[in-house]
């Protein structure tokens, strides 16, 4: 942390932000889905490092609102996170999506 209570850099602030997310998403549901632990690992890393070069896009000039948009949404889908769907075994976001249509 940076004296202002900021991350120090645009690493630290794309960690902070995928492990606060991630939180949230653990808690997510859809009718009696819950998200697997593994699957929420690898998307946090994935999210940790997509924002972590948003904002240092931002940081030097650039601009970064789409790449922050593309980060959450890879967050669900690259690599896809990975539901329990009792009583019929595991589905993902996209199955889920599916489903729902």
């Amino acid at each position: 942390m940076s004296s202002a209570g900021f991350p120090a850099s645009a690493e630290a602030a794309g960690v902070r932000w995928a492990t606060i997310y991630r939180r949230y998403a653990d808690a997510a549901t859809a009718a009696a889905t819950l998200p697997l632990a593994p699957s929420l690992q690898a998307a946090q890393d994935k999210l940790a490092d997509a924002l972590a070069a948003a904002f240092g896009a931002g940081r030097a000039g650039g601009s970064s609102a789409t790449a922050i948009a593309a980060a959450y949404v890879g967050f669900w889908l690259t690599p896809p996170v990975v539901f329990a769907f009792p009583p019929t075994g595991v589905a993902t976001i996209a199955g889920l999506a599916t489903a729902a249509v």
